[in-house]
């Protein structure tokens, strides 16, 4: 299995990548910074897993990252963890066709078990994300007539 790590922040990517080597049979794990880098550097690779780590305070740059990834990889299986996206932003991940999803204050074992449902091709919402849904859920019933 090949699974790509792509975040701006080397020392975030190696502590994943020790999770994933402890606890997955991952052939090969490779790191980037960017999808754009990865691509570039990586030409022949095609993926099992990509584990993309969005931070851009701009959400049309994350969902470009989402768009250029669908494009050089397909519908691969691919786990996103964004600092707390909005509801709409959420929507809009799960439209691009990722797999799960996950802020970065989510907790190791609950990265594991995303990581684990993926590859078992179910789709996976982190915790603090199931709460922000149904908040959202909630308020939009309340106002409406």
């Amino acid at each position: 299995m090949i699974t790509v790590l792509i975040d701006k922040n080397p020392i975030l990517r190696k502590g994943l990548n020790i999770l994933l080597t402890e606890h997955f049979d991952n052939e090969l794990i490779l790191e980037s910074d960017s999808i754009s880098t990865f691509h570039q550097q990586y030409t022949n690779v095609l993926p099992n897993l990509i584990i993309l780590g969005l931070g851009d305070p701009l959400p049309s740059n994350n969902l470009e990252t989402l768009r250029l990834a669908r494009k050089w990889y397909g519908l691969g299986l691919t786990v996103v963890y964004a600092k707390i996206p909005d509801a709409r932003m959420l929507k809009q991940f799960f439209k691009f066709g990722i797999h799960g999803c996950l802020t970065r204050n989510t907790r190791i074992p609950e990265f594991l078990k995303c990581v684990s449902q993926v590859l078992s091709g179910n789709r996976f919402i982190g915790s603090d994300l199931e709460e922000l849904i149904l908040s959202t859920i909630f308020l939009e019933a309340k106002n409406s007539p």
